[in-house]
């Protein structure tokens, strides 16, 4: 009798536990796809396919290889068009960031598609950067991309000469990072097996158990974050740990309700909680989600029959300007031989310094960009329609006052009054900024994917694995990019150079 209530009380666990997965994957699938359906919407797209074709292309860099790496593993998708704009963009773009090229090596292989730069970034990038050099590194190699000059067994063990004293992994110094954590033990987990290897990934785990907050999140540069938690879902699921795991369940919260926590009703996700719906937080929760519902996200599939792809310089339009250019030099050649012919003039050489003028006029014309200072930066005093009140701007580089090239005082820009029309972002006042005095910008994509790379001749990645432009409003740091933040009458913005992804800001 009492090994009949035994066996019954385990059917009614297991029961219980069956209802709880089933639940728990219906929540997981019914946020994928709302998400999934926001991330289409937003982006003006007809489907997931049109969402591939149009709109992944213009986000190279941005969020695209996240939608990627996701979307691949479903495998009834046609990534050609987002491949061919990704090996265009690699041989127009010098791309210095390690870990970038390594991300976008990854997700054209995802794609089914393969080109030069794979192999260079495979030879090139491993270490180059830090510890996360090193996680895409692996990540390649378990894909077959193996650096010319090092195994996977003599990266892993670099990663794993990385452990913190107690436990973890830190980009930089000897804090625990809990992104880099979860990330290295995602690279790790195809190891798990080894015994040294074992031993590092159930210290990792226990460390960030640890970190772990009472909602269930975790922090990362002082906030609890999205992207944090989606970091630690995703290696759970590498590592084939259930959501639930009871070493990652604070007072009745799991890391997937922390994660779900930061859902907009639309389908969105936010950096922070109540914060705006924000490109880098949607993404890395699709891609979270995605992989709860199928485990291993870097494990690639139909590695043994990539097509590969050769550069394509974009074609240029039918009639441009050039054109007509061209023309018109050749009319005035036509012209000048003509005179010279009716005066009489038969040499030779003269006819053929002509022919060679208008020649290298017309090649000027397409390999110059012929825009004069005032053209580039005029316009910024036109007048504005719609003006609902006046923000202020400054630009600022504390943090490497003083260092050659950069002014003593880090004052790039002081506090600057502009007007505000309706509907203007943080980049359009930026933009206006720079065009009226004539500051150096320069940045990826426009609109609300505008990114930018280098304020003033300061770029990203020139001071450190981890420098940048960051900005902030009102003191806070908005957890949309600088496009997408709708800007209020009285708004005062200020962007930093850190050094530190922010956390040196005051």
């Amino acid at each position: 009798m009492r090994k009949l209530r035994w066996i019954g009380l385990l059917v009614l666990i297991a029961v219980c536990f069956s209802a709880f997965s089933v639940s728990a994957g219906a929540e997981i699938g019914e946020a994928e796809a709302a998400l999934l359906s926001y991330a289409v919407r937003e982006a003006g797209a007809t489907d997931v396919q049109d969402f591939i074709d149009r709109c992944l292309p213009e986000r190279i860099g941005i969020d695209a290889e996240w939608y990627v790496l996701a979307l691949a593993r479903e495998g009834n998708y046609d990534f050609s068009a987002y491949a061919k704009a990704l090996v265009a963009y690699v041989n127009e773009h010098t791309v210095t960031n390690a870990v970038t090229r390594q991300k976008y090596a990854l997700a054209l292989l995802a794609s089914g598609y393969t080109a030069d730069f794979v192999r260079q970034t495979a030879d090139e990038c491993a270490g180059k950067l830090g510890i996360m050099s090193l996680v895409w590194a692996l990540h390649l190699a378990e894909n077959g991309w193996v650096p010319a000059d090092m195994t996977a067994a003599q990266i892993v063990d670099r990663l794993l000469s990385a452990e913190l004293e107690n436990g973890g992994f830190a980009i930089t110094g000897t804090n625990i990072s809990v992104d880099a954590t979860a990330m290295v033990l995602q690279a790790l987990a195809p190891y798990a097996s080894d015994e040294a290897v074992g031993a590092v990934i159930e210290r990792g785990l226990t460390r960030l158990s640890a970190e772990q907050t009472a909602n269930g999140g975790f922090v990362s540069y002082g906030e609890e974050n999205a992207e944090s938690c989606a970091q630690v879902l995703i290696m759970m699921a590498c590592l084939k740990l259930p959501p639930d795991d009871p070493r990652f369940v604070k007072n009745g919260n799991g890391v997937l309700d922390a994660l779900l926590s930061y859902r907009d009703p639309d389908g969105g996700f936010s950096h922070i909680a109540g914060g705006e719906v924000g490109e880098s937080a949607t993404a890395q929760a699709y891609l979270a989600l995605a992989s709860l519902s199928g485990g291993s996200l870097y494990r690639l599939e139909g590695q043994d029959a990539l097509q590969r792809l050769e550069y394509e310089a974009p074609a240029e339009e039918s009639v441009s300007w050039r054109l007509y250019a061209c023309l018109a030099v050749g009319a005035a050649a036509a012209l000048a031989a003509l005179i010279l012919f009716l005066r009489g003039n038969r040499r030779v050489g003269n006819y053929l310094m002509i022919a060679l003028a208008g020649a290298v006029l017309c090649l000027l014309f397409f390999v110059l960009k012929i825009e004069s200072p005032d053209g580039f930066y005029g316009g910024a005093d036109a007048p504005k329609d719609n003006i609902i009140g006046t923000v202020t701007l400054e630009i600022r580089c504390d943090v490497i006052a003083g260092r050659e090239n950069v002014p003593a005082d880090g004052v790039i820009l002081a506090e600057t009054s502009f007007a505000l029309a309706q509907g203007e972002t943080v980049f359009d006042i930026l933009d206006e900024a720079a065009r009226k005095y004539r500051i150096h910008t320069e940045h990826d994509g426009s609109g609300k994917l505008a990114y930018i790379r280098g304020i003033a001749y300061l770029y990203e990645l020139q001071h450190g694995d981890l420098s940048g432009w960051i900005y902030r409003v009102n003191g806070e740091s908005p957890s949309v990019g600088c496009g997408a933040y709708t800007l209020s009458d009285g708004d005062r913005i200020v962007w930093h150079y850190s050094l530190e992804q922010g956390a040196d800001i005051p």
